[in-house]
């Protein structure tokens, strides 16, 4: 059996979750928001899809000190002024204010002072987040950039514990997707192959159909051969033990199609209805099942049917059964197909060499 058939038988944006304690909260960037296909580098002039969604708003606009490193990376020095994160955290106080439960209190009428001291860290950095998101997003669209994957994020620390009137600043790092500029795609000089069909290459698909349509015919008290087909029962044993896929009953094996393995195969050259037969297989060390690697198992093989391949005749009978009247019609039909088929070869071989110069050019 072969190693590959011996098991076979005949069957957008995120941000930190608010917590409910104090624990400490590293801020962590968003994803860079997806660019227009189109663009690659910078300086271009068309709309980003994340355009069309409402950008944040700054109190007071970030800064960016843009450094290409080449090699299509970007560093930049970000400071976002102090007063933008002031404001996002009165902004997520007075939406936690609104639905917060303390004991003691109704809800919506928790103090502040109270909410500050019990989640105040958690608030902070997830302004931070925000903000680094935001700054992100509105540096790719201000410097027309397509990211390639979400950017490195460096110097948030000690972002928590810096003074209130300090700005936040971070260095994002991120790769681009290279610009491509289109060269000459005009005028190439191509070559285009041509085939001409020929009545061997129609009589050769002709005998492919004619194997498609072949069936097997029992021989009468005929010795198995290459090509034939037998129907058998095995039956494998290691040390007289069953393994999966060991056994099957009334299994057509076509001897030569390499399903099992060789000594299996060989062990059926010659054999005749009525049969048994034993073989031994050795399983290489290369088997997928590490349970039968370098084991020998012992088949026996009963032979119930030797059957031979009997093809069509080619008459008309023949182009009936292909669905055409007459074999001429059949040969006409096969060649226009081989025609048609080349044809379309021919069309995605010249394509493909345009593609090919074009982008040499570029």
């Amino acid at each position: 059996m072969s190693d590959k058939d011996i098991n076979e038988t005949p069957e957008n944006e995120s941000t930190a979750t608010t917590a409910t304690d104090d624990s400490e909260s590293t801020p962590q960037v968003t994803d860079a928001p997806e660019a227009d296909a189109e663009h690659a580098g910078h300086d271009h002039d068309h709309d980003h899809d994340h355009d069309h969604d409402e950008a944040y708003k700054f109190t007071e606009e970030p800064t960016f000190n843009v450094d290409y490193k080449g090699e299509c990376l970007y560093e930049v020095a970000v400071s976002v002024p102090a007063i933008n994160q002031k404001s996002e955290v009165d902004k997520l106080f007075g939406e936690l204010q609104t639905d917060a439960e303390l004991p003691g209190f109704r809800k919506g009428k928790a103090p502040r002072k109270l909410l500050e001291n019990k989640m105040g860290k958690h608030v902070r950095a997830e302004s931070i987040d925000k903000l680094v998101s935001a700054s992100f997003e509105k540096l790719i669209k201000q410097e027309e950039l397509r990211p390639m994957s979400p950017p490195d994020i460096d110097g948030l620390e000690d972002a928590l514990q810096r003074k209130d009137d300090d700005p936040l600043e971070f260095t994002i790092k991120f790769e681009v997707i290279p610009r491509c500029e289109l060269g000459d795609y005009k005028g190439l000089e191509l070559e285009r192959p041509v085939l001409e069909i020929s009545d061997e290459d129609v009589e050769s698909a002709i005998n492919e159909m004619r194997e498609r349509l072949a069936t097997f015919e029992t021989v009468e008290d005929g010795e198995a051969a290459d090509g034939d087909q037998v129907i058998i029962d095995f039956n494998g044993l290691i040390d007289g033990e069953e393994f999966p896929g060991n056994s099957a009953e009334n299994y057509p094996y076509v001897i030569g199609s390499k399903r099992f393995f060789e000594s299996f195969e060989n062990a059926l050259v010659g054999a005749k209805a009525g049969q048994e037969i034993i073989a031994d297989v050795d399983f290489p060390e290369d088997y997928p099942s590490e349970d039968l690697v370098g084991k020998t198992a012992k088949f026996t093989i009963q032979v119930h049917e030797v059957k031979r391949k009997t093809l069509p005749e080619l008459n008309d009978e023949f182009a009936k059964m292909a669905g055409k009247d007459s074999l001429e019609e059949l040969r006409e039909q096969v060649r226009t197909q081989l025609r048609e088929g080349f044809a379309e070869q021919s069309r995605s071989i010249i394509e493909q060499e345009a593609l090919d110069k074009i982008v040499e050019n570029s």
